[in-house]
């Protein structure tokens, strides 16, 4: 099932003010909160690496950091936009290109 970017929003909403409403109730019944918080150091213990990828990309929003490219980087990117563009013609399904630059 594919949604439009709309659908998407829309359902992100839904889901993030019922995990709200969710939480709100669970957190008043007894020990839920130690649980949860074990729970999610567990996790971070045995994700390091998505753990660190986290907290890098909310220390850049909370410094409104931008990456910036370089000339030779941008001329690098449109040239992989063309490889892109003719591979996806050449064998007939959508290429993507890794968008994410590291900080």
């Amino acid at each position: 099932m594919l949604l439009n970017r709309e659908e998407r929003l829309k359902r992100k909403a839904e889901i993030k003010a019922n995990a709200k409403v969710y939480y709100a109730a669970k957190r008043k019944e007894k020990g839920f909160v130690e649980k949860e918080k074990a729970r999610v150091k567990a996790w971070i213990l045995k994700n390091k690496e998505k753990n660190a990828v986290i907290q890098a990309k909310r220390r850049a929003l909370k410094m409104n950091a931008e990456a910036t490219m370089t000339k030779a980087e941008k001329e690098n990117y449109a040239n992989l936009v063309k490889i892109r563009d003719n591979a996806t013609k050449l064998f007939g399904y959508k290429w993507s290109i890794e968008h994410i630059i590291p900080l």
